[in-house]
């Protein structure tokens, strides 16, 4: 039965993963995907939680206690709560967003528009080089 606990949460945490974006056949690999749009406390959360699935699947030396059950439903609880949130900012943002993409977004822009997002762009680029 508890094993069924652990599958089923990992299962549904894979699912909000895909519908935030991410691409791949396992937990981990799905994580890898979308890592830049979470947070790193949220990060190791999951890989945690697919980690004790993985580890009581393949590893005959581990065992599923009350301690562990315990301790992995919270971790997942707290991943539900924080994937819901960001669930919730991804389906905001794009009922915000206009129906054309950045490069249409970019050709439609006036001059000085063009101007500001080259400027920012390479602000960023410049940043991110020297770092």
């Amino acid at each position: 039965m508890s094993y069924e606990i652990v599958i089923s949460r990992v299962k549904k945490i894979e699912s909000d993963l895909v519908k935030i974006g991410a691409k791949g056949r396992g937990l981990h690999e799905k994580l890898s995907s979308i890592e830049s749009k979470l947070e790193e406390k949220l990060i190791k959360k999951i890989r945690f939680a697919a980690s004790v699935r993985n580890k009581l699947i393949h590893d005959d030396d581990v065992e599923l206690t009350a301690d562990l059950l315990i301790n992995f439903q919270s971790v997942c609880d707290e991943i539900d709560k924080d994937l819901a949130s960001s669930l919730s900012l991804a389906s905001t943002s794009k009922s915000n967003s206009k129906d054309i993409g950045l490069v249409e977004e970019f050709i439609n822009a006036s001059p000085l528009k063009k101007v500001g997002i080259v400027g920012v762009g390479v602000a960023i680029f410049s940043y991110l080089i020297s770092r």
